[in-house]
């Protein structure tokens, strides 16, 4: 390569170091606790820029390119460029937190070791630039590593301009010779960050960034002296669970994050890490407990130096898609504790979750290991966190007065009080606020804000005196000073509210604006009637907030339960509104040139029109519960009358979910009929009327081959597909996975299986397909199986058809733990059977893989000892395979099962 195009290249750098640059400097004025950070990346931005610049001219320059200077390929300086633009592209990415909205420049988006990392790679890539701004230095750094080392062992001392640039020849020599180090420690690095990012996200830190940013820095230190939480936190003989209970509005949540950062600040040696969940009631499906754990897995992973060789391991042997199973989990977590002097768990809000019986089962597990100090946050009074902790100590969590005064002269001088009144005014509303709070936060900020909304003193002495003497009276006082906001701006809060309420899962800033900017007498999205994000913040009156990843909630689980509880007050259509919104919207002329072609089309529809596959994902179930509704009737028959409509809606959920290009190839979306759509959602109503109409054949097949009987059936909507069937469907009709049986049997959906089979389906006629039984294997799917096998199918028949063996060490084999325990359960299988290898299922599962079937089988008798015909037992079968887990967990069950003598 030569000079020139290597200065090109330099060229479009420039322009990502300038962004970066302007990028960083939004967040000066307001994330106060990392400006010094901020400043040094800044810095250290501008240093390289200045080099950069003065190299790229170097490069142009004419008396540069008579030397006839030429790099290779892979010379330093070309990698080193490469490299260069690499990060500073992540850098920008990082800093401008895509799609996310201005919010988000409250929050500071690197950890220290994130920016620890960052500035160091940018010194070390301003070296090399410095380097290079010579003739002599560029000709030395247009050859690949190896060569730079042997030409500078050679010609030590030649190099004049790199004396003249005050940098040690020797240090560069070791730099080149470290380089080779370090690309290996980088390719340990990545290897490590893979399967760190396997097992859980890494943005963990991020809702606890955003606690950090909000909270008053001063306020929560009170519970670290109390005796309780002293003895939890440093003496091994007490109780390693401490529960931490308060009322809604108390600052469980402040408080728990001021906990973590003291333990993380106090524990930075690496024998007592620190990890942390906060539940999130508007997040559920985020937060079932495999989940969890794997999340605490990774924190505590992150703080150590190496990452346990049976994890490793796991990692290397699935499809780096599965998530690790709960029980795996568990044992690596209490593994990892054994070598550690404690590790600190804290979770938040536990009573906002809705999988807390099997958190709570997981956290008795967990909890047998000592080394394990767990604190946990919840209302009280909440029946199974009660009678999980009712032998542990309880540190019950109330706002503390101190705190409370701190909070509310901070709020009162930020908010311009002393422009208005005076220091006795000032005083004794902090005092009337202090002494009504109740224990809680929540209240006395709620009504602290509806004074500072008055003009006046005199009207902030009249808000005073009726002040509403109980949270639920606050959350009214709120909701009625935005119904009394200029019409527009009501119109904004009070239709967040409604989303938020009833949304299946959190929305996005940008899906939030684009849905308010809907106008009933358009057909089209006009972009000038979106809202900001501050816009949205300030209608909702405090009720509502972002978090760190740009999603709009509310501010508080208690503002959940009170819009929940007021719902058919405040919002008395709110899922007929929902469900017409939606379907308009899919209608909109926008997306008349769909289905599109390629994913590109479909992902630039999506980032154009934010709310396309919220609406694609979700209409369906609003429209089943209001068909009845005449305005969703009515809408949704335009809807349906729309080919452009039902084939983007159907393309969308597809490419969403995700699905294979198959299912949302734009051909297949086309063939996708209202009556399919009416099937998949469970539309009885509108399927019966699609099917009156004559325009629809009952038995239509999508271009994959799918039927509206399929769908009703996969979808478990029992009335839609006693509808089907009675006008004539036909069930055994397959597409590429199986009849309407199949699917219904893969989808785990019991209740359809039972309505197919009791219209005459056949449980062992599997009509060119699999077994019914096998089908439900695919996905572990017991409810299914259970009802089949009560329905007449066979067991050992269906076995025989598949030609794989039996069922039973199929289901093992496959690690379908649910069935494996089922089919023992109910005397379906015996475990110590054998196939023709003279495999039991423990020795299918080992050679599957099946850790947690393993685990199930052994647990509930299986012989270890058993052998095949070959001699070999599970656990040489499993070194033989080189599977480590299972031969390790094998070796433990071995140790503790007592031998004769």
């Amino acid at each position: 390569m030569d000079p020139f195009s290597l200065a090109v290249g330099l060229g479009e750098i420039l322009p990502l170091i300038a962004r970066a640059i302007t990028t960083a400097k939004e967040y000066i004025d307001t994330v106060k606790s990392a400006r010094k950070s901020i400043a040094a990346l800044i810095n250290e931005l501008e240093v390289l820029q200045a080099n950069v610049k003065n190299l790229h001219s170097l490069l142009k320059d004419d008396a540069f390119t008579e030397r006839s200077v030429r790099f290779d390929e892979n010379s330093v300086l070309l990698t080193c460029s490469a490299a260069c633009e690499a990060k500073l592209l992540s850098l920008c990415k990082t800093l401008k937190q895509e799609a996310k909205g201005k919010m988000n420049r409250l929050l500071w988006p690197f950890t220290e070791k994130e920016y620890r990392k960052a500035i160091q790679d940018l010194r070390d890539f301003t070296k090399w630039m410095q380097f290079a701004l010579s003739i002599d230095g560029c000709r030395v750094l247009s050859q690949t590593s190896e060569d730079v080392l042997k030409l500078m062992g050679q010609q030590l001392e030649g190099f004049k301009a790199i004396q003249a640039l005050k940098m040690d020849t020797l240090q560069i020599i070791e730099i080149l010779k470290d380089q080779k180090l370090t690309d290996q420690a980088k390719t340990e690095q990545e290897a490590r960050k893979c399967t760190l990012n396997w097992i859980a996200t890494s943005k963990y830190y991020q809702k606890h960034q955003l606690i950090q940013a909000s909270r008053t820095q001063e306020t929560g230190f009170w519970i670290m002296k109390k005796e309780k939480f002293i003895q939890w936190r440093y003496d091994s003989s007490a109780s390693n669970i401490l529960v931490c209970p308060g009322i809604q509005g108390s600052g469980k949540t402040n408080i728990a994050s001021t906990i973590i950062d003291n333990l993380l600040k106090s524990n930075a040696n690496k024998d007592s890490p620190v990890a942390y969940f906060y539940f999130d009631h508007q997040d559920q499906s985020t937060q079932k407990t495999p989940a969890v754990l794997c999340s605490i897995l990774r924190q505590l992973l992150d703080q150590l130096p190496d990452i346990p060789s049976a994890v490793t391991e796991l990692f290397e042997k699935s499809d780096r898609q599965t998530q690790i199973p709960l029980h795996e989990c568990e044992r690596f977590l209490i593994d990892l504790a054994c070598d550690l002097k404690y590790a600190y768990l804290v979770f938040d809000g536990l009573d906002e979750s809705e999988h807390r019986r099997s958190f709570l089962q997981s956290i008795q597990n967990v909890a047998g290991n000592r080394q394990f100090r767990i604190l946990i946050t919840s209302r009280p009074h909440i029946r199974d966190i009660l009678d999980m902790f009712q032998n542990y100590p309880n540190l019950p969590i109330q706002a503390d007065r101190e705190d409370l005064k701190i909070y509310l002269y901070k709020e009162l001088d930020q908010g311009g009080i002393y422009d208005i009144a005076d220091q006795e005014f000032v005083r004794g509303l902090v005092r009337r606020l202090v002494d009504g709070a109740e224990g809680m936060f929540l209240l006395p900020v709620l009504q602290l804000r509806t004074i500072l909304k008055e003009p006046t003193l005199g009207e902030m002495e009249d808000r005073i005196a009726d002040l509403s003497g109980s949270l639920g009276e606050a959350f009214a006082d709120t909701i009625l000073r935005i119904q009394r906001l200029p019409t527009s701006r009501s119109r904004v809060g009070m239709s967040t509210l409604m989303w938020l309420c009833h949304t299946t899962r959190a929305m996005t800033e940008a899906e939030v604006s684009d849905v308010l900017a809907i106008r009933s007498a358009e057909n089209e999205v006009n972009v000038k009637y979106r809202p900001t994000t501050k816009t949205i913040l300030e209608c909702c009156q405090g009720l509502a907030t972002v978090d760190g990843e740009g999603r709009i909630r509310l501010a508080h689980y208690a503002v959940q339960e009170y819009l929940q509880d007021h719902s058919l007050h405040f919002f008395p259509r709110a899922e007929a509104t929902i469900a017409v919104t939606c379907l308009r919207y899919l209608a909109f002329k926008n997306f008349q040139d769909g289905p599109w072609s390629t994913w590109f089309e479909i992902e630039s529809k999506m980032k154009m029109f934010p709310f396309l596959s919220w609406a694609a994902m979700y209409w369906g179930r609003f429209t089943r519960q209001t068909e009845s509704d005449p305005e969703v009737w009515s809408t949704l028959f335009t809807f349906f009358s729309s080919p452009a409509a039902t084939a983007i809606s159907n393309q969308v959920r597809q490419y969403s979910m995700p699905r294979n290009s198959n299912y949302w190839d734009a051909g297949e979306c086309r063939s996708f009929t209202a009556l399919h759509h009416a099937s998949r959602h469970g539309l009885e109503r509108a399927l019966n009327r699609l099917i009156d109409s004559g325009a629809y054949g009952v038995n239509e097949l999508t271009q994959m081959g799918s039927t509206p009987i399929i769908h009703a059936a996969a979808g478990g909507h029992v009335l839609t597909t006693r509808g089907l069937l009675a006008h004539g469907a036909d069930p055994y009709l397959i597409n590429w996975y199986g009849n309407a049986l199949h699917c219904a049997a893969e989808a785990n959906k019991a209740a359809t299986v039972r309505e197919l089979v009791r219209s005459g389906m056949d449980p062992n006629t599997e009509n060119n397909g699999s077994p019914y039984l096998v089908s439900a294997l695919d996905n572990d799917a017991a409810g299914a199986f259970a009802a089949l096998v009560q329905l007449g199918a066979d067991i050992e028949s269906q076995s025989a058809s598949w030609g794989q063996g039996h069922i039973f060490f199929g289901a093992a084999f496959m690690d379908c733990d649910d069935i494996v325990a089922l089919m023992l359960e109910r005397n379906w299988a015996e475990i110590e059977m054998r196939d023709p290898s003279g495999y039991t299922a423990l020795h299918c599962a080992t050679l599957g893989g099946a850790v947690m079937t393993v685990r199930r089988l052994v647990e509930a008798g299986a012989n270890i000892d058993a052998m095949d015909y070959a001699g070999l037992t599970a656990l040489e079968l499993a070194e033989l395979e080189g599977n480590r887990t299972i031969a390790k967990l094998l070796r433990d069950y071995e140790s503790q099962s007592p031998r004769l003598s």
